[in-house]
């Protein structure tokens, strides 16, 4: 997880937990972890909680993976974040998010890199192909 805390299963009382689901935006690709949005969000939570709320203490739990379509996404929720029993779930979803399915995608960007080989016109960079 690219949290700033290790959060125990159970929480404790008078505490609000937030499951962030979504790709590498959620998860913080490319920013340091006290920067992604999860964490950013737990900041504001815990300077702005009151104590009329019965609520002392928020954890935003980051459950984003880079490159995770919705099935993935899903099953990830089911896997890891079920048992952290959420108060409340936010799931950042993009439109490449519903375009395509990761088991379908894979195979063909394949197929697509093996010919651009063949044929000495690709540029593979940090997962990006470039071509020319």
């Amino acid at each position: 997880l690219n949290e700033r805390n290790d959060y125990p299963l159970n929480k404790q009382d008078r505490t609000i937990r937030i499951i962030t689901l979504g790709d590498s935006f959620t998860f913080g690709q490319n920013v340091n972890t006290e920067d992604n949005w999860s964490e950013q969000l737990e900041n504001m939570l815990n300077s702005k909680l009151k104590p009329c709320l019965q609520i002392n203490k928020a954890e935003v739990i980051n459950l984003g993976v880079r490159g995770y379509d919705l099935q993935y996404t899903v099953e990830r929720f089911e896997r890891r974040g079920l048992k952290y029993k959420p108060d409340l779930v936010i799931w950042l979803i993009k439109d490449d998010d519903i375009n395509y399915i990761e088991e379908e995608l894979v195979p063909l960007r394949k197929q697509m890199v093996d010919k651009l080989k063949k044929q000495n016109r690709y540029v593979l960079h940090n997962c990006f192909i470039y071509y020319f």
